[in-house]
């Protein structure tokens, strides 16, 4: 069995909406938060300044899932 730190990995993307946009819904019910310009954020980002984290999780049978984002 791994340790945790061995399942556990976390990535930056520009827009992860193809990686963690089943687990914003599934936990939030809203759309993913795609980088776009107007977003509404009281400190505005510029599309090319967007990122977003996601914390994968490595299961026994060796699949990753999408477990947290960080927008």
């Amino acid at each position: 069995m791994k340790s945790f730190d061995d399942a556990l990995h976390v990535a930056t993307f520009q827009n992860a909406q193809s990686f963690a946009a089943d687990l914003v819904y599934g936990s939030f019910a809203i759309a993913f938060p795609v980088p776009r310009e107007n977003v509404g954020l009281s400190i505005s980002t510029p599309p090319e300044n967007w990122r977003q984290q996601v914390a994968f999780y490595k299961r026994p049978e060796a699949h990753l899932e999408a477990v947290g984002l960080c927008n």
